[in-house]
């Protein structure tokens, strides 16, 4: 004969089912006392289905066949492990033992490298997974490996068997419904205004806050797992630690909820490590439902021309590994131009000086505006003996922050010096650097100072010597014929 304590151990143990589904309501009871009622049986059936998290903590669950809100979630694999119990299986000290339980207590008592009776096994298309045949006890579920993003859900603890919620009847099959987050994360870039190499570009990652809800009351609870990976190519872009910050949900510490490390990874390649602390992981928790991003920026220090691109893996655990592609591979792309300079003959000139500017305006005024890379940090190019010079590290003029741009940018070419025995170039060149190479090649043509032109003398040179002796000679001869002429009138 069924006993009130059983009874009231049955709805206890229906609770761990319960908690499982994340229902909050009664739980399911042993069958009531009635000759038509089976006894207890030897094994029951736990039948998972794996449903994606939706922004309510969940609906009622009694341990039967449902069909709640969600996508189905295929490729989540599960273990079972039976909960060592001391008293008798069946009997009324056996299930109050059983009762007695949480779910740290029944992970204490596992161990930390458990066997499992069951398992491990994956969900299939539809997101079942099915435990045949149990023996009577209490078991711990657990997620141990979950699909690239999806967030692996915290164990669960099932009582078999369970009875239907009227307690009239055994149930063979126990269902159960936990919920996965499934999160994504992008990747942006803003350079609008980091116009050469040298300049510092600031890269943005947007990652899901993980939402997993505590089994017996809905809460939201910490993960076990938070890491940000990001592979930077030495010769393209740098950083350091400082640079690296964690900038949503606030009021998370660098160096206690956070820390980052900035080390040497593969040949040329340096990973920067955003590693989540359980204090941190607490506190993003903590900041659900409305903080559901989580933002870290990097700035990083861009060091040559080309197209440049840049992904962020986010890690849960497991195989719960997924990168920032899925919104876009963000990119920056820096070109050169190479300047040829000649003279009206075709002759390549040496010696020819240039700056860069942004404006016309600051182009014609010439002043200290002028642009410097981090090859040229005194932003003056000089054509070599072939007559060109490469300034190399200019930003694509109609590519910025990752998307290309209607506002194109010109650049203004200024020449501050001529080669020797010709004409400074009387107005700035405006170019742009755009294209699949981002290379530009730009004819520059001078004016000699020798030809059929007229051209003005050097300042302060001999030409203006000869003009001086020239004109004291004509008035000199001016003078003389004026006074002879006088001479002649007074005879």
């Amino acid at each position: 004969m069924t006993t009130s304590k059983t009874r009231k151990f049955f709805l206890k143990a229906g609770a761990l089912l319960a908690a499982a589904s994340l229902a909050f309501t009664a739980s399911p009871a042993m069958a009531q006392e009635d000759p038509a009622v089976n006894a207890m049986p030897e094994t029951s059936n736990i039948i998972i289905t794996k449903v994606e998290q939706g922004a309510a903590a969940g609906v009622e669950s009694n341990g039967t066949e449902q069909d709640p809100a969600g996508d189905r979630i295929e490729g989540v694999e599960f273990e079972a492990y039976s909960v060592p119990l001391e008293k008798t299986a069946g009997t009324e000290e056996w299930q109050q033992e059983i009762a007695g339980f949480d779910l740290e207590a029944a992970k204490t008592k596992i161990g930390n490298d458990p066997t499992p009776v069951a398992g491990p096994t994956k969900t299939d298309s539809n997101g079942v997974v099915e435990f045949k045949d149990l023996a009577r006890g209490l078991y711990l579920i657990r997620e141990t490996n979950t699909p690239a993003g999806v967030v692996a859900a915290n164990d669960f603890l099932v009582a078999v068997p369970q009875t239907n919620p009227e307690g009239t009847a055994w149930l063979s099959n126990i269902y159960v419904y936990p919920k996965n987050d499934v999160v994504s994360a992008t990747k942006t870039v803003e350079n609008a205004d980091d116009f050469v190499t040298g300049n510092v570009v600031t890269w943005t990652i947007n990652a899901d806050n993980p939402q997993v809800r505590n089994h017996l009351d809905g809460k939201f609870e910490p993960i076990t797992k938070f890491e940000i990976r990001d592979t930077l190519i030495d010769a393209e872009l740098s950083t350091t630690e400082a640079d690296v910050n964690v900038t949503a949900p606030a009021g998370l510490v660098k160096g206690t909820d956070y820390k980052v490390t900035v080390a040497p990874a593969a040949e040329g390649e340096t990973l920067v490590t955003i590693t989540f602390e359980e204090s941190g992981r607490v506190k993003l928790a903590a900041a659900l439902p409305d903080a559901d991003q989580v933002v870290v920026t990097l700035d990083t220090v861009v060091h040559k021309s080309g197209v440049i691109d840049n992904t962020a893996v986010i890690d849960h655990g497991g195989d719960s590994v997924y990168n920032t592609d899925e919104g876009g591979k963000p990119e920056i792309r820096y070109g050169d131009i190479t300047v040829i300079k000649k003279d009206e003959k075709g002759t390549l000139l040496p010696g020819a000086e240039f700056r860069v500017y942004l404006t016309e305006e600051s182009a014609k005024a010439k002043g200290d505006g002028y642009l410097t890379t981090e090859s040229n940090t005194n932003g003056l190019w000089i054509t070599g003996e072939n007559g060109e010079v490469k300034i190399a590290g200019l930003r694509d003029s109609n590519f910025a922050n990752g998307k290309t741009t209607d506002e194109e940018q010109k650049y203004w070419l200024v020449e501050t010096k001529a080669p020797a025995g010709h004409q400074l170039l009387a107005q700035p060149v405006s170019f742009t650097v755009n294209g699949e190479d981002l290379t530009l090649t730009l004819d520059v043509t001078n004016a000699s100072n020798s030809g059929n032109g007229f051209q003005l003398p050097l300042t302060g040179g001999t030409g203006t010597a000869m003009l001086t002796i020239l004109g004291i000679a004509i008035l000199g001869l001016v003078l003389f014929f004026a006074r002879m002429r006088r001479n002649n009138e007074s005879a």
